[in-house]
């Protein structure tokens, strides 16, 4: 089958989206790839695990979206850049308030695909377009060439962007959300079926859009680990953004003068922003980000893996629908998951109902969840639910299965 991919970012990128896209499409071999993006200069033929991925670009765009994309490469080098959450200062505020700004008008400026590209697209035969749909100017050419091309459109959501983006009170914001929320609903009229990233967003979506929907995430390989884990070591990995700098200090604190050690696996920017919130605690350790070829063994060598949310009312309405793709890399490792943060987080729920770990929801429940996970009985339980969900919702050739069955369902 021939795909058309359409996005705003590159799969493989260096971020956890593009890191995911990576885990989908590696070595899916039932599938033919034309990957076109708005990012500049990106132009490049590549292969993951023996997929075969052409990717083309405009070579002209708007001047915004060169300097949003230049900015993001240079922060990734320097570890400067945008902070995402509203530090007290109000250089941050406003730094804040003009990166927003910046991105929702490189949305709206519309960004037509040259001609030399659409007749590539057009050579190519695509049999549907796969897209995460977080932009407005990919849902405007997503829904362009599906009219054009007739064929159907797939939307991945990998976030409840259709719910939380663009809500500013400016009028500029609620121009944005109404536009980007019309072309929701428009590309939906273009598929039959579609995919969330994890089984809360495909239950209210199917009732929000009137269409069938499955869910596909991040996956994993077989991996074995030959790393013994380390007595009373727990390790959390990934970005401190989203308020969970703010529970995972809570939880620091919270162990200090116990025996459980903590150690913070983030990027560089985190390790700079977050540092004093960890500075002085003896029971944890702020530690650089591990590579992901070296991640599986590093995770390995906790006895509990820690996951946390925000309880904060914005983070909790964005984050609600949404899985964090860090899940299954933590499963792989098979160590009980310990998770702080409101059950009605999809993660959070996740969690809990699949029974791969246990949900503090509260600060006051730290003490009496961790203890729960010292019973030999509740960790051979937990271990057999790991094995479970591992084999069901996040191997790679059952997630590539799903997902074909959904683009299959589409071109019939």
């Amino acid at each position: 089958m021939k795909v058309l991919v359409i996005n705003n970012l590159l799969i493989g990128e260096e971020n956890a989206t593009g890191a995911t896209l990576k885990n989908i499409f590696s070595g899916f071999s039932d599938i033919d790839i034309l990957e076109y993006t708005f990012v500049p200069d990106s132009s490049r033929e590549y292969s993951f695990n023996g997929t075969h991925i052409e990717t083309i670009c405009n070579q002209k765009t708007n001047y915004l979206n060169k300097f949003i994309h230049n900015y993001h490469q240079k922060s990734l080098k320097s570890n400067t850049g945008f902070s995402d959450e509203t530090n007290v200062s109000w250089k941050s505020k406003l730094k804040l308030k003009l990166k927003k700004d910046a991105l929702m008008w490189n949305e709206l400026i519309p960004i037509k695909i040259e001609k030399e590209c659409m007749q590539q697209i057009i050579n190519f035969s695509p049999e549907l377009i796969y897209t995460l749909g977080a932009d407005i100017n990919v849902l405007r050419n997503v829904i362009k060439l599906s009219e054009l091309l007739n064929i159907p459109i797939v939307l991945h959501n990998m976030d409840d962007l259709y719910h939380t983006k663009f809500n500013g009170h400016s009028f500029f914001q609620k121009l944005a959300k109404r536009k980007l929320q019309k072309l929701y609903k428009k590309a939906y009229e273009h598929s039959k079926k579609s995919l969330a990233i994890g089984p809360k967003m495909a239950k209210e979506y199917e009732e929000l859009f009137g269409l069938p929907f499955d869910w596909a995430m991040n996956c994993v390989g077989d991996i074995q680990s030959e790393v013994a884990p380390e007595e009373n070591l727990a390790i959390f990995s990934g970005g401190l953004h989203g308020g969970r700098a703010t529970t995972l200090a809570s939880l620091a604190q919270a162990l200090e003068g116990t025996a459980i050690k903590l150690e913070i696996y983030t990027d560089d920017r985190n390790f700079v922003s977050y540092e004093s919130l960890f500075a002085g605690l003896k029971n944890t350790r702020l530690c650089h980000y591990v590579p992901n070829e070296k991640m599986f063994d590093n995770l390995s060598r906790a006895s509990i893996l820690v996951h946390v949310e925000s309880f904060e009312e914005e983070y909790i309405k964005y984050f609600r629908l949404s899985m964090s793709t860090k899940i299954p890399e933590y499963l792989v490792a098979k160590r009980p998951v310990f998770c702080i943060g409101p059950k009605e987080i999809a993660t959070s729920s996740y969690i809990e109902n699949s029974g791969v770990g246990v949900v503090a929801e509260s600060y006051e429940d730290i003490s009496d969840k961790l203890t729960q996970l010292t019973s030999a009985d509740k960790k051979e339980e937990i271990l057999c639910c790991i094995e479970t969900r591992i084999n069901e919702d996040f191997r790679r050739a059952d997630v590539q299965k799903k997902i074909c069955a959904v683009f299959e369902y589409n071109v019939m």
